[in-house]
């Protein structure tokens, strides 16, 4: 049996901590350690939201959610979120009622998945209009659910190029800046490259 995908494969762009994460998780999931899988992924799922591919995301939580006998509600949520259609995430309380509306990393996903379906209508103004609210459900989720900062600055950069696309070259600019401030984590590099690269287009 050949190896699981990115498990000795070595010639990905970047094998850096990013591609290591996806590694182990695509590796549990070979191995059939579903815990495992979960646990990485309830942990680092704003990181691993980054490093899968939408489509492999998805079937990735399509997996633990059938294998588990209890599968995070987080991981549920996500999947559910992820699934759903822009018109059903638009319209979150009446086709996405079993997401609890009182937990702000689910509400934090749904407002994320927002913000790219409306720019991806060409909506950019409305896009960036989400800002509002992921700036408040990150204050929620500061320090406890958040610790290390990365759902602040996955936000950041989705916030910076919905302000670029809306014309707003000041708070992109100003959004891009306050990321690079943010103390270095190697294991979210890729967010501060990402970052660097769309400063650099202002």
């Amino acid at each position: 049996m050949s190896a699981p995908p990115h498990s000795t494969d070595k010639t990905l762009p970047e094998w850096d901590d990013l591609s290591v994460l996806v590694a182990e998780v695509e590796a549990a999931i070979w191995d059939e350690h579903f815990d495992d899988a979960a646990r990485l992924l309830e942990v680092n799922i704003a990181a691993l939201w980054f490093g899968l591919r939408p489509a492999r995301m998805a079937g990735v939580l399509e997996i633990l959610l059938e294998n588990l006998p209890s599968p995070p509600l987080l991981l549920i949520a996500a999947y559910r979120i992820l699934k759903a259609s822009r018109a059903e995430r638009a319209e979150s309380r009446k086709s996405l009622s079993d997401i609890d509306s009182e937990d702000p990393q689910q509400m934090f996903i749904l407002a994320m998945f927002r913000m790219h379906d409306l720019r991806m209508e060409g909506r950019v103004v409305e896009a960036l209009a989400q800002a509002e609210i992921i700036e408040e459900l990150l204050g929620k989720m500061r320090f406890v659910l958040d610790p290390q900062g990365v759902w602040r600055l996955q936000a950041s950069l989705e916030i910076g190029i919905s302000a670029m696309l809306a014309g707003d070259f000041t708070k992109a600019l100003t959004i891009f800046t306050q990321v690079q401030l943010h103390p270095a984590t190697p294991k979210y590099s890729y967010l501060t490259r990402a970052v660097l690269v769309k400063s650099a287009l202002i």
